[in-house]
């Protein structure tokens, strides 16, 4: 009961990157230009070509363009966010990838991967956050540890997550 084994995957670190990213104005700025001006502006330009130039493939391949910017660019920028914080995480030498079994004690949270064992004082854990369907136990502003439920193999997550906020508290 005070085990938890779970896998992380890169999807995972990437989901996680894109939803610490997202608490930063500038990159919400970002993607909501590329999410809304940019195509905007194309499908703008595509309908001032059909009106004026009378010419509606052109104007058809605005309005594509547009369409397809704003679905596929947004992706791309939060794969690549993420690819970057796993990459900078992997130079760090942190194996986050993987195999992960936490183990609650008294005074420790304890974290094995790939043969290598953290332990983490209850006092350096900033706080526990919870969404659908993972959990993020913050030990700094931009570092956490990345729960995904969906890939628990061992241990029950819930209890888990709520056995870990009442020993942060104290």
């Amino acid at each position: 009961m005070n085990d938890l084994e779970y896998s992380v995957s890169e999807d995972d670190i990437i989901n996680f990157s894109h939803y610490h990213a997202l608490q930063q104005p500038d990159y919400k700025d970002s993607l909501f230009r590329h999410k809304f001006i940019w195509p905007g502006m194309l499908v703008v330009a595509g309908i001032y070509t059909h009106f004026f130039s009378q010419s509606p493939v052109l104007a058809m391949v605005f309005i594509f363009a547009g369409i397809l910017w704003g679905y596929f660019i947004p992706e791309i920028i939060k794969k690549l966010n993420g690819k970057y914080a796993l990459k900078k995480s992997i130079e760090k030498g942190n194996s986050v990838l993987g195999k992960h079994t936490l183990r609650l004690e008294n005074d420790y949270l304890v974290d094995s991967c790939n043969d290598n064992e953290t332990r983490i004082k209850w006092e350096d854990i900033l706080r526990v956050e919870k969404t659908d369907d993972t959990s993020l136990i913050y030990l700094g502003l931009e570092v956490a540890i990345v729960i995904p439920k969906i890939s628990v193999t061992k241990g029950t997550y819930d209890k888990f997550i709520n056995k870990i906020e009442k020993s942060i508290r104290g």
